[in-house]
């Protein structure tokens, strides 16, 4: 326990007993949901209170830039392994998470006998909730506690960790009770601010000083928000949004009618689903807009012609080099009325038949033919393509305008991008936890056994930590049935070829650009027997040495090489112990008497089509569930 009273809040075993009164109703709705967003708010704060300090501290953001371009470079991305070199960063984490912890009060916890703490005699029973707050800003351990000062990391604090095992720095508890997302959390935080930093350059927008008041709650939450800009440092692909955000602002009466049809279509009481967009034409109109305004990229790739021709009223001779002005065209007053306005109604009345796809050349923000996207199509007569852009005899049709417009895209403002990687995360795994439960659902046997070897494992009184689920083999080898069938990404991230060679009898050119359909390889009955059921068992026979690493080409949930999932890791965690946690807390039951409906929904992630709904029951004692 800790030694000092100052460092703790006590509250009256009387608590016990309104706990133990506690109504728990018999049907509950999913807390899967509960769970993921517990640890993405724990982590945006984290986040929040990381950008905050750097920002009061430039001198420390300064180095902690210095390291990533000594460590990473300024030619390439972050990935996951990287963050293991940088040291000066997991300082500035740590010394984050000393000052503001995400949950300022630990978890409950109970004596188990009389005991004296300090100078109070405390009963058996008694709750105790320590102050991590108080204790992480003690002057007789911390000099300066309230500085800011990543470096007693690496100095006097460098053997100090966050997991538990110093009880000077407990940001996410000890002992049994320790957060189960520890890990999670701290690879999320190190990966995403390590990204942020090496991406984007962050300024404070005004002349004072950032407030750091807290709220103390559940989490402790910056009391104003936190408003930045931020510049990118390398390529983003956030323009489009930031755009289509400052247009929409900037006309009100937009806002108000893409508001009113986000309210018709999809309502105030559920989330957005990616079935929805289609339904949502108003919307998509905005984007066609933004994107005829401000295209991505405001000149195209380069055309080279491969034989004389006239072009308007010039000659273009053979060899020559066509880099297309987008901006130029889709601001054409002959094409477009009033074309420097923003007004998405045009899609719907006299453009309505023209889309972003490359049919229509007056609209090109994706390019069109060959180029398209970058897959290898058939291209106009008369025109191929190159990729070198260290041309010469350019023949480029490019106006003033378009230096104006590409000044200003590039110095523009990028929103900021830490929210967006959360949620991608979260999404893939929320998919994968879903179509788990309901394969479980449609496979009583299966979940039975399930059941069971938790059962064996942990103990119905038991609570399952992270490192049991390497007991729980069963369960993995559900978890890898789940994602064979049902892969977050159908289709795998493109790959280029770099040099010919034949791929089953297709003679593939150097460069071409390849996309795996993961969902066909996942059920090739050449490599998996029975390939549309749902067998856990094979991973424990025929195929127990298959893993989902990117080691077998036959299973690549995660993709393979270079360029695999960078978040694999925490996903795979995040999914083992949550599905774990459930079917150990709860029996889950379907509602309705019709076997659940299986049908996907391809996009980015591979969505079930209608909701999941489902009943669940406690499994175990009252007491059990106190801790929660």
């Amino acid at each position: 326990m800790l030694p000092t009273p100052e460092a703790s809040v006590l509250f009256s075993s009387l608590g016990a007993a309104a706990l133990a009164a506690n109504n728990y109703k018999t049907e509950q709705p999913s807390l899967k949901k509960e769970l993921i967003l517990g640890g993405t708010d724990t982590t945006a704060v984290t986040l929040t209170w990381a950008i905050c300090l750097l920002l009061r501290n430039p001198l420390v953001l300064a180095k902690a830039k210095e390291e990533i371009n000594m460590q990473i470079g300024k030619d390439r991305y972050i990935s996951e392994l990287d963050t293991n070199k940088l040291v000066y960063l997991q300082a500035i984490v740590k010394e984050t998470l000393r000052l503001y912890p995400p949950a300022p009060l630990s978890s409950p916890r109970e004596f188990t006998e009389n005991c004296i703490l300090g100078s109070y005699h405390i009963k058996k029973g008694t709750r105790l909730i320590p102050n991590l707050w108080k204790i992480h800003r003690d002057p007789s351990v911390w000099s300066d506690p309230l500085e800011f000062k990543p470096e007693r990391f690496l100095t006097t604090h460098k053997d100090v960790d966050v997991r538990g095992h110093h009880f000077e720095l407990l940001p996410f508890g000890s002992g049994r009770r320790i957060c189960a997302g520890m890990s999670l959390g701290l690879h999320m935080v190190h990966f995403t601010l390590a990204n942020f930093l090496h991406s984007f350059d962050i300024l404070d927008p005004a002349a004072e000083p950032i407030d750091m008041t807290e709220i103390f709650g559940f989490t402790n939450t910056k009391a104003i928000p936190l408003e930045i800009l931020v510049k990118p440092r390398i390529d983003t692909s956030s323009a489009t949004l930031t755009w289509a955000i400052c247009l929409i602002l900037g006309n009100p009466l937009v806002l108000e009618k893409v508001k009113a049809e986000l309210d018709i279509q999809v309502g105030k009481e559920r989330y957005i689903n990616e079935s929805d967009i289609s339904n949502l034409i108003y919307l998509q109109a905005i984007v066609k807009e933004t994107l005829r305004l401000y295209p991505t990229a405001p000149l195209s790739a380069p055309r080279e012609f491969i034989e004389d021709c006239t072009l308007g009223s010039y000659n273009v001779k053979k060899g020559t080099r066509l880099i297309t002005n987008l901006w130029k065209i889709h601001t054409d007053f002959k094409v477009w009325p009033d074309p420097l306005e923003f007004k998405p109604e045009r899609f719907l009345t006299t453009h309505k038949d023209i889309d972003i796809r490359g049919h229509h050349f007056e609209l090109l923000t994706f390019g069109n033919g060959r180029r398209f996207f970058h897959f290898h199509l058939t291209l106009s007569k008369g025109v191929n393509v190159t990729t070198d852009t260290n041309c010469r005899g350019v023949f480029v049709l490019f106006s003033s305008h378009v230096a104006l417009a590409l000044g200003s895209y590039l110095a523009g403002q990028v929103s900021l991008v830490t929210k967006e990687l959360i949620l991608g995360g979260t999404d893939s795994t929320a998919v994968t936890l879903t179509w788990a439960i309901c394969l479980l659902l449609r496979s009583p046997l299966v979940l039975e056994k399930a059941k069971e070897e938790i059962g064996t494992q942990i103990g119905k009184d038991g609570y399952i930590s992270e490192s049991d689920i390497s007991k729980l083999v069963y369960l993995q080898a559900i978890v890898k049935e789940t994602l064979r069938l049902y892969p977050p990404a159908p289709l795998s991230s493109p790959r280029e070829f770099t040099e010919n060679c034949i791929l089953g009898g297709y003679h593939v050119k150097k460069e071409t650009r390849f996309i795996p359909n993961l969902w066909k390889i996942h059920r090739d009955p050449s490599v998996w027997s029975d390939p549309l059921e749902f067998k856990p068992e094979r991973f424990l026979t025929t195929h127990k040495d298959v893993d989902v690493r990117g080691h077998h080409f036959e299973l690549l949930p995660f993709g393979s090489g270079r360029r695999i999932c960078a978040g694999m890791s925490l996903g795979l965690r995040m999914v083992h112990f949550t599905l774990a946690n459930l079917l150990h807390s709860f029996d889950i039951l379907n509602p309705s008497a019709e076997p659940i409906d299986m049908t996907e929904i391809f996009g980015f992630t591979n969505t079930k089509a209608t909701p999941l709904e489902i009943l669940v029951k406690p499994r175990l004692s009252p007491s059990f569930y106190e801790t929660f």
